[in-house]
């Protein structure tokens, strides 16, 4: 099995927190544990798109992502497009948008 995986990341400095919070949405904020504060709406896998803010905290303890992991199954051989709107105000190391696909996993 393949999964598709969208990550909005939002890069300071630090290792990456483990076992990010899932919402109900399915997006999961990776920064929790540095202060990040995460709201979502829609899944990534919605026609209309979804929504994801990502707000840092006035001191944040590390790097900040949202992201949404997905099957990959039912986009085999499809095209698939990654768009979207990216704001950020005084981020010192940058901001992005990416797409991964990770191959599927042999025990």
């Amino acid at each position: 099995m393949r999964t598709l995986s969208l990550l909005l990341l939002v890069v300071l400095h630090a290792p990456a927190p483990s076992a990010p919070p899932r919402s109900l949405t399915g997006w999961r904020n990776g920064g929790a544990e540095a202060g990040y504060a995460m709201e979502a709406a829609g899944l990534a896998t919605d026609a209309a798109g979804a929504t994801v803010t990502l707000r840092a905290p006035a001191q944040p303890a590390g790097f900040g992502n949202a992201s949404a992991t997905i099957r990959a199954d039912a986009l085999r051989l499809e095209r698939i497009t990654l768009s979207g709107e990216l704001q950020a105000g005084a981020v010192s190391d940058g901001a992005s948008l990416w797409l991964r696909i990770d191959r599927a996993r042999r025990c």
